[in-house]
């Protein structure tokens, strides 16, 4: 009957009680981190499948309608824009929702019935149209003595244009600041390793230990906390985004943004997590080899 084994102990002692303020630390940055990223790249998809459905919309309103002749002005319309852009997929908004536009103003009564003298909006809009063909239209339906107005929805697109360049912008802007964060950790990390470790230190210079091997003891030891950091870091941003969507409930205007992360999505946090492991390494062996250098511990 074979002896059991002894159990080996590492050669840089570690202390679990000092080291899960790290631990924590490091799990909220990674887990900023992540957020950060994500927000971004699903900001930008949603900002891309909004203006690719804008792209080509664009909506007429005719105006100066009374209600006797607001169903045949709209008739004409149509038959206008039909002969004028043949292309152009043109089709009138119901009364319902239209009616449905002047609630926010003169209530849900509107449905119902109009104040005497007001006509209910028209509205039709444009599918797969070009600025060209929106011209084309705008002078056709002015040659016909029909008074409209054309929008191409390009006001909307500048504001979700800006709008979506400073979330970008501000979601990149935390992804470094909290790599900065984790660097700096890091470090704060290894110098307190090190002041506490000094005695262990010195045992290994008497014994003829390389600066090159105590600096690897310290990057081993914080690949670890890093790499684990990361993980649980990134796993608490992708559940945080499904509670939020389970919270938030389905969008069905396609307005709120999407919270689903694609495959593509997996493996950028992937490759984040391992940057971010990477990141507090090379700080900690920097950080180390530093140290002992200026303190010259031993000869």
């Amino acid at each position: 009957m074979s002896a059991a084994s002894p159990k080996t102990e590492p050669l840089l002692p570690v202390d679990s009680t000092a080291e899960r303020p790290l631990w924590v630390v490091l799990s909220i940055m990674a887990f900023f981190a992540v957020l950060a990223l994500l927000s971004s790249r699903l900001g930008v998809r949603q900002y891309d499948g909004l203006t690719s459905n804008l792209a080509g919309q664009a909506s007429v309103q005719l105006t100066d309608l009374t209600p006797q002749d607001r169903l045949d002005v709209a008739q004409q319309a149509l038959a206008v824009i039909s002969q004028t852009a043949p292309d152009v997929n043109a089709v009138r908004m119901n009364d319902a929702d239209a009616a449905a536009l002047l609630e926010p103003w003169l209530g849900e009564s509107i449905s119902a019935e109009l104040p005497e003298g007001i006509a209910l909006p028209i509205m039709i809009t444009l599918s797969d149209s070009t600025e060209a063909q929106r011209n084309s239209i705008a002078q056709a339906l002015d040659a016909a003595s029909i008074s409209a107005v054309i929008s191409d929805h390009k006001n909307w697109a500048d504001e979700l244009n800006r709008s979506a360049r400073a979330f970008s912008l501000g979601s990149w802007l935390i992804l470094l600041l909290t790599f900065f964060a984790g660097t700096a950790a890091s470090i704060f990390a290894t110098q307190s390793t090190m002041s506490a470790q000094s005695k262990t230190i010195s045992v290994f210079a008497q014994v003829g230990a390389a600066d090159n091997f105590i600096t690897k003891l310290f990057v081993m030891r914080t690949i670890k906390v890093g790499a684990m950091s990361a993980f649980i870091g990134a796993l608490c941003a992708i559940l945080f985004l499904g509670l939020y969507r389970l919270l938030r409930g389905p969008s069905d205007s396609g307005l709120l943004m999407a919270l689903t992360p694609s495959v593509s999505d997996i493996v950028i946090i992937i490759a984040l997590c391992v940057v971010f492991t990477v990141v507090c390494a090379v700080a900690a062996g920097v950080s180390a080899r530093g140290i002992l250098h200026k303190t010259r511990l031993y000869q």
